[in-house]
């Protein structure tokens, strides 16, 4: 059962947490999303083994290549 506007009283606790979260992230960068986006730069900055680069191919654990590519498509 949805929250519709038949049964507006319909809680979802997971719709719940993530608007929680998304609400308490956005509070730590006074909703600022150009602050948000220059946190994620100095991150990705700090930990550049951890970034995926468009068109480098993925590797599984094993080192076997999973795909060539991705396009942002399934």
């Amino acid at each position: 059962m949805n929250h519709t506007k038949e049964n507006p009283s319909y809680v979802d606790p997971l719709v719940d947490e993530v608007r929680n979260v998304r609400k308490a992230i956005s509070e730590m960068f006074d909703h600022d999303v150009d602050k948000l986006c220059d946190y994620f730069q100095h991150i990705e900055q700090q930990h550049q083994e951890r970034v995926v680069k468009l068109g480098q191919g993925l590797l599984a654990s094993d080192g076997e290549e999973v795909r060539e590519e991705f396009d942002g498509q399934n």
